[in-house]
């Protein structure tokens, strides 16, 4: 991920602060996606039909919710209203 550190003003630095602020949307979404998504992976190992009752299937549960989460991020359109919202922020000084 590119880097995205704050000024003391709270502004993102950089040349292409329109690009920095896409990406950091994107990636709020996806860990929203993934923080409801997680509850998922953690049922119980008797009722998981996806990923068998092997304890060893655990980083692949994870695995699973992360990929997930990603492919999800930009379609619930929480990336493009805080974009938006911030962008706007950008531009008038706040």
């Amino acid at each position: 991920m590119p880097d995205l550190a704050l000024t003391a003003a709270g502004r993102l630095t950089g040349v292409d602060q329109q690009q920095k602020l896409h990406v950091a949307a994107r990636a709020f979404e996806q860990q929203f996606i993934a923080q409801l998504l997680k509850p998922m992976s953690e049922r119980s190992e008797e009722q998981d039909e996806l990923f068998g009752r092997d304890p060893a299937s655990a980083p692949f549960q994870s695995l699973f919710v992360d990929g997930l989460s990603e492919h999800a991020a930009g379609g619930l359109g929480i990336a493009e209203i805080l974009e938006h919202s911030i962008a706007g922020r950008i531009r008038q000084g706040r």
